[in-house]
């Protein structure tokens, strides 16, 4: 839902769909680096929308290196966005037989050490799913990789862009419901490796 006032709800609503346009781009080479280059998770600041709810789907966020120079660093980033509490379900590819219980430590340790508020939820499949990070009005496509800075911030990827999709477009949301409901159908359906708050209110966006 949309709401606005008299005085404010152009400006809201211009917000919520990036002034019309369809998507944001990030270039995330050197090469490309210019207006829009990403040096940094806070230059999102500006573009992150309200959420209560995230879903972070890549096979490959459990890699060390991701995980500790990007999918943190990213976590409280986005924390530092909102006063509330909010879901967090990740969703990630199956490790050995300790990963789950690793993976899951070490997440709940960090939320507790950086004081995060998020509710965290943890998802392993060997079913394939899109890299994305969805939350209530935006989608956010991270190419062919999220491992983007090392531990002292410099650039490393091999991919070229971060785009930002604002879900008021009915293109954008009907995609993402697509991309929701294959996510939902993995969460509904593994039963052994699975840990912590499933409760994700963008399950709601696939019901008719």
């Amino acid at each position: 839902m949309f709401f606005g006032f008299d005085d404010d709800y152009l400006q809201q609503w211009q917000k919520l769909s990036f002034s019309g346009k369809e998507h944001l781009t990030f270039h995330v080479r050197k090469e490309l680096e210019g207006k829009m280059f990403l040096k940094g998770w806070d230059d999102l600041s500006q573009y992150i929308l309200p959420f209560t709810d995230i879903i972070i789907s890549d096979r490959f966020i459990n890699d060390i290196s991701v995980r500790d120079q990007n999918l943190l660093e990213f976590i409280c980033f986005l924390d530092r966005q909102t006063p509330v509490s909010y879901n967090l379900l990740i969703i990630t590819q199956k490790g050995d037989k300790d990963f789950l219980n690793e993976f899951e430590k070490y997440l709940t340790d960090k939320i507790k050490e950086n004081k995060l508020k998020a509710k965290l939820g943890i998802v392993l499949t060997r079913r394939e799913h899109d890299r994305c990070i969805l939350m209530n009005y935006l989608k956010i496509e991270s190419g062919d990789s999220f491992n983007y800075f090392n531990r002292d911030g410099r650039i490393i990827t091999n991919g070229t862009e971060l785009k930002l999709f604002p879900l008021c477009s009915p293109d954008n949301f009907y995609d993402t419901r697509v991309k929701l409901s294959v996510l939902k159908n993995i969460a509904e359906n593994e039963k052994e490796d699975i840990r912590g708050n499933l409760n994700n209110r963008l399950f709601r966006y696939c019901d008719d």
